[in-house]
């Protein structure tokens, strides 16, 4: 099959991927996102709809928990939505279902439960707070951006990549540096490596159903994740199963498109 990587608010990325996508023809285009926010592709994907609009989830139970995917007009996720339907292509979205992300959510440890793990200063321990994930992997980027020679982030994939217009230069590039950031985030063990593999597990289930149940030809399946997924969605292997999905925490949500009307 063919995957593709791609930064989520990448204009460089959507205009790779419609090329992409105009040369192969696949019959299927399946992309990162919470699989129960499949029968809302339709909707997010009438013209009447125009961006910048989000996919919302959120638990039925206090705490409320939730969770955004914001689209503007040149992400990449939303051109090959758009192209699928204007080709009748089958798309749905394949990552772990919002009840499933919500659920692991839950189970991380909350900023009182990591004041609690840090040093106690009475005994000369430390006493930084300790960093978020976010914080963590902003500083894991910037650190490979140097390796490479840029300032930071930000001016490493603007220079390697939206200014890239070489064929197949995005996908290759954006294919080796997912595999790069995986080989640096898989020495951290506070970036919980462990819950991507959860996701792609069950991001290679649906690709599997896809080939199976849907009888549709691996050659002309296109899939569309984040750089950092790229490589481990590659292949079918150990694709997650029914009795893994169910042991999976999971809290009740409901979903929710969300626009601005006067654009309709």
């Amino acid at each position: 099959m063919h995957v593709f990587g791609v930064r989520h608010l990448s204009p460089g990325a959507s205009w790779h991927l419609l090329r992409f996508l105009n040369e192969v023809k696949p019959k299927a285009v399946l992309v990162e996102g919470p699989a129960d926010f499949t029968p809302v592709i339709k909707e997010l994907t009438d013209r009447r709809v125009k961006p910048p609009v989000a996919l919302l989830a959120y638990t039925r139970s206090l705490p409320v928990r939730s969770m955004v995917y914001p689209f503007a007009n040149y992400s990449p996720e939303f051109q090959a939505l758009r192209w699928a339907r204007s080709h009748r292509a089958l798309a749905r979205f394949i990552d772990l279902p919002s009840p499933q992300m919500l659920g692991l959510e839950a189970h991380e440890p909350t900023p009182a439960d990591r004041d609690a793990t840090a040093g106690d200063p009475e005994n000369g321990e430390q006493e930084d707070t300790p960093l978020t994930k976010h914080e963590l992997r902003s500083r894991v980027y910037d650190s490979f951006a140097r390796s490479a020679g840029a300032a930071d982030y930000e001016t490493y994939w603007e220079q390697r990549f939206e200014h890239n217009l070489a064929p197949n230069a995005y996908r290759d590039a954006a294919l080796a540096f997912g595999s790069g950031l995986r080989s640096i985030e898989s020495e951290h063990a506070d970036l919980d490596l462990a819950e991507n593999l959860v996701r792609e597990a069950h991001m290679r289930r649906e690709i599997k159903r896809c080939i199976e149940d849907d009888g549709i030809p691996p050659d002309k399946i296109v899939v569309v994740v984040g750089a950092f997924h790229a490589s481990a969605v590659a292949h079918c292997d150990d694709a997650m199963t029914d009795r893994e999905l169910a042991l999976v925490p999971a809290l009740e949500t409901d979903l929710t498109l969300m626009h601005d009307r006067t654009t309709r």
